[in-house]
């Protein structure tokens, strides 16, 4: 497949899985904004407006040039750590976790945006040392203590679902570089024994886990989110109940419209529906690894390969979360959950992957017309 034509498969396939998204987010959310704004639509109206903001990010960061990406890394990774450090010292505290900076008419979320900023450094890290003929323990160690600024910050919010998707964008940045297999295992261990004892300092987490492991033991506590997730899910049948008539989320399924996105698109929309909507995620995925397969330059390749890992494990967490593979961690379905930072970073980073889409550069719509005699 071509550039051209990969941007436009990418360009169309995330319209189609956004504009499902809407539709899926108006319906599950009407009960809930009802009872917090007395207006059925008030989270649909924000979501809209989110959507039209992450359509903004895009268009700027597909007008970019690939070299640009590279220029502006660290400015990046470093106005995003501070943002990070913000939240941490003044920012509004959400759920128990402090990762959120209120700006009066909404929050915003800069672990979203730190998902970008080390994706950039890394790739500025991973070329650079390549080129130098860095040893791997050398590159290890420059990318370890990038990842560590970034994911240690975030952790510290109290966060733990983003944590984990950010471990696993380096380690798949790393692994797409050519590290030694070898050590990269040696890292998901320390990594799992680190995720291990994030867990053990909060009750409430070591209580997911065993719900996970047997939730309707739990179904009146840490178990609850997941078995009317499972209700929603499965109480769709094969064409669902029809839009809008979702029962869970009259009360049943805390979240409808965020993390458990997806079971209340099964039980409106059927397993059809909801196999529809991972299916053009798996094609959105598989898209973005071809561009990065058709880079030639390193960086450029590590950019477009870690938006892919991104996307990639934030869908899987989030699929095996609603389903009751993994235990409830509280992650957005990418291009589909309500969100508003979640929706700008990665619509943004689509623009990104967009601008390496690009074989020759067009100039903006109103030169051309100018030049046409318009």
């Amino acid at each position: 497949m071509t550039h051209a034509r990969l941007r436009t498969f990418i360009t169309w396939t995330t319209a189609a899985v956004v504009l499902f998204g809407t539709v899926m987010v108006f319906s599950a959310s009407t009960v809930l904004s009802y009872k917090n704004h007395d207006n059925a639509y008030t989270y649909g109206v924000r979501h809209v407006l989110s959507v039209a903001g992450g359509t903004v990010f895009l268009v700027l960061a597909r007008r970019r040039q690939p070299s640009w990406w590279r220029r502006a890394a660290w400015v990046t990774l470093v106005a995003c750590l501070a943002m990070q450090l913000f939240a941490l010292v003044r920012g509004a505290a959400i759920g128990g976790q402090r990762n959120w900076i209120d700006v009066g008419f909404t929050t915003i979320q800069p672990s979203e945006f730190a998902k970008i900023g080390l994706i950039l450094a890394l790739a500025m890290v991973l070329s650079e040392n390549q080129a130098r003929g860095q040893s791997w323990r050398q590159i290890w160690l420059a990318s370890g203590l990038v990842a560590c600024a970034v994911i240690g910050l975030v952790a510290l919010g109290g966060d733990l679902g983003t944590p984990i998707v950010l471990v696993v964008i380096a380690l798949g940045m790393v692994f797409l570089a050519g590290a030694n297999v070898r050590l990269l295992v040696y890292f998901i261990v320390g990594a799992l024994v680190l995720g291990g004892g994030l867990i053990s300092i909060k009750g409430y987490r070591m209580d997911r886990i065993s719900a996970w492991f047997d939730p309707f033991n739990y179904k009146g506590e840490a178990g609850y989110q997941a078995v009317h997730g499972r209700f929603a899910l499965g109480g769709g049948g094969i064409l669902g109940e029809g839009l809008g008539s979702g029962r869970e989320k009259w009360g049943g399924l805390p979240a409808a419209h965020t993390d458990f996105i997806l079971a209340a698109t099964g039980e409106e929309t059927g397993i059809i529906g909801a196999g529809l909507l991972v299916i053009a995620l798996i094609a959105l995925v598989l898209a973005v690894l071809r561009v990065a397969m058709l880079q030639t330059d390193p960086f450029s390749r590590y950019v477009v390969g870690g938006i892919a890992v991104w996307l990639s494990s934030q869908a899987l967490v989030n699929i095996a979360m609603v389903v009751g593979w993994a235990p409830v961690v509280g992650i957005t379905l990418p291009f589909v959950s309500f969100g508003g930072s979640s929706m700008l970073a990665t619509l943004a980073a689509v623009g990104i992957v967009l601008s390496y889409c690009d074989d020759s550069r067009r100039p903006p719509w109103w030169r051309r017309l100018r030049r046409a005699g318009v």
